[in-house]
């Protein structure tokens, strides 16, 4: 699994840009949908038929 709080942070226009918290859990969350470890509440996923 990515961890994207290992990104570094930078420095633009003299404002600090970088990853938080918040955006990592929104990530994991996510990601545990799509892989089925986290139960999609809001039937995001769609299991589409395959084509013959």
């Amino acid at each position: 699994m990515m961890n994207i709080n290992n990104i570094q942070q930078q420095t633009v226009n003299n404002i600090q840009v970088g990853w938080l918290e918040e955006t990592q859990k929104l990530y994991d969350t996510v990601q545990g949908i799509q892989y089925g470890r986290i139960a999609d509440k809001f039937n995001w996923n769609w299991i589409l038929p395959q084509k013959k």
